[in-house]
């Protein structure tokens, strides 16, 4: 295959990537990275459960096993004591929170309580899980891990 015939990166990626500072591509990737560092070393067999794109990350860098589908009721209203059934069930050991995917909010309806709410409405008007996640993990999870945007939880393995 020829120089000029090979898919040129700008042709996969657009240009603008080449058009934003390096300053604020570290800033994207950076916690991600101190998160991957952090996971790699615990035990092999150890599953995560976490928003897709962060879980994505952790199984590409880390090749751990991940959830993703049931884990996001830890952003709805549900009981501390239903979503670590949900999370038990599926043999969660860690929780990696995101305070952004709690908080974010791109217009009226749209942030990921909120559209809980539409799913589970008999929880509608509770604080969500996450908030309280965010300030105290105890007595359902113990905090393991923490930075400015990710808060890695463990799953207690006892029957409360």
């Amino acid at each position: 295959m020829s120089r000029s015939s090979r898919p040129h990166f700008t042709t996969v990626f657009s240009n603008d990537i080449y058009k934003t500072p390096l300053k604020y591509l570290r800033t994207l990737l950076l916690p991600i990275n101190m998160l991957v560092v952090a996971v790699i070393a615990w035990r092999v067999n150890s599953l995560f459960a976490g928003a897709m794109p962060t879980m994505a990350s952790v199984k590409l860098s880390t090749g751990r096993p991940i959830r993703t589908k049931l884990v996001y009721s830890m952003y709805s209203r549900m009981s501390a004591d239903t979503v670590k059934g949900n999370l038990m069930t599926l043999g969660v050991d860690f929780f990696v929170l995101e305070d952004s995917w709690c908080t974010r909010r791109t217009r009226p309806g749209c942030s990921m309580p909120e559209i809980w709410d539409i799913e589970d409405s008999q929880n509608v008007g509770k604080v969500p899980l996450c908030a309280h996640m965010s300030r105290s993990s105890r007595p359902h999870f113990t905090t393991v891990f923490s930075n400015d945007i990710y808060k890695v939880l463990k799953v207690s393995k006892d029957l409360r």
